[in-house]
């Protein structure tokens, strides 16, 4: 196993993710990879995108899916993860790509998961971009549960946010769930939740303490402080305007007295041309259109990543929205 040397700090790993498919999750995870590399940090992209990886595609990347993570899960001479990093035309950015087409390789087993996040957490870097799938299969929500902190990637649209919504509440019941004694009708119980869908227009109550009624309190305290621990950081994507954001204090309370969540409001990308032109000429947006709207937003989230990542952002809702409105005042 690669083991992190005792002088060495451990990275910070930022994974992404987003309700359904189609938010530019990857797009997102690409670029800010990216733009944190060329501001000097060492950095690695992860595609755990299972069974559709397109990260390398996001990063400009020709040439069909460099050997990564599929090679990694299927070899037995142990070789540290590390040993299967594809080099990229960035400096101080590195990739393990996935295995573009793939559907079998979307269902890992515990002991496959398990050696791999072992080995994430070990990778030499500053900063470890998790692009994951969409959804919330459980290999989606497990993976985001390595970090406390995940960027969650949405739309405007009352769909998508729906979406992101249920993603957030199907990681607060897995979370619960790794954190539960052994209990039959309380896992039951969560099956069921799983499938039931979280409205945003809903008042129902705290789901996660009216799950945990029925346990001793002590043990329910103990388990909701493990939800507690998380506070997921949203990203609007594809905006249209300033009003895209008026939904923010339902979507924060409906979170907080549904879901006992906090989220931070961290970043505002704005719908834009050029994101679509570099697709299709096969580049990067940052090596593209690095001044285009989109991409100076995006610089501005990676230093908003640095500068803020590791502590809590205060009134962060007003402030996005605020900044938000002063940018297109300007423009």
């Amino acid at each position: 196993m690669n083991a992190t040397p005792a002088n060495q700090k451990t990275a910070t790993i930022i994974p992404i993710a987003g309700g359904k498919g189609g938010v530019g999750k990857s797009l997102i995870a690409a670029n800010l990879a990216i733009v944190l590399a060329r501001l000097g940090h060492k950095t690695i992209g992860i595609d755990l995108d299972l069974g559709a990886a397109n990260l390398h595609s996001c990063l400009g990347l020709s040439g069909g899916t460099p050997p990564g993570l599929a090679r990694f899960l299927r070899s037995t001479d142990q070789a540290p993860l590390e040993s299967y990093l594809a080099r990229t035309p960035y400096r101080n950015l590195h990739l393990l790509a996935g295995d573009e087409g793939n559907p079998f390789l979307a269902q890992l087993n515990v002991a496959q998961q398990r050696r791999l996040v072992q080995q994430i957490r070990a990778l030499p870097a500053e900063y470890v971009i998790l692009d994951l799938g969409a959804g919330s299969s459980f290999s989606t929500l497990d993976f985001f549960r390595i970090a406390h902190k995940g960027l969650l990637v949405t739309t405007p649209e009352i769909t998508s946010l729906q979406n992101l919504m249920n993603f957030l509440k199907n990681l607060a019941f897995r979370v619960i769930e790794h954190a539960l004694p052994q209990d039959r009708s309380i896992h039951r119980k969560l099956q069921t939740l799983y499938t039931s869908p979280l409205e945003l227009k809903s008042n129902q109550p705290s789901l996660p303490q009216t799950l945990l009624s029925s346990l001793d309190p002590e043990i329910a305290e103990k388990v909701l402080s493990s939800w507690h621990q998380f506070r997921p950081r949203l990203v609007f994507n594809r905006g249209l305007g300033p009003d895209d954001l008026t939904i923010i204090p339902e979507l924060e309370k409906h979170l907080s007295h549904q879901l006992d969540l906090t989220v931070e409001f961290i970043g505002y990308i704005p719908e834009d041309l050029a994101v679509l032109n570099s697709l299709r000429q096969g580049k990067s947006l940052m090596s593209f259109a690095s001044t285009s709207n989109a991409g100076q937003d995006m610089i501005r989230l990676a230093r908003r990543v640095l500068r803020l990542w590791d502590q809590p952002i205060p009134n962060s809702a007003n402030q996005l929205q605020q900044y938000t409105q002063r940018l297109y005042l300007e423009t």
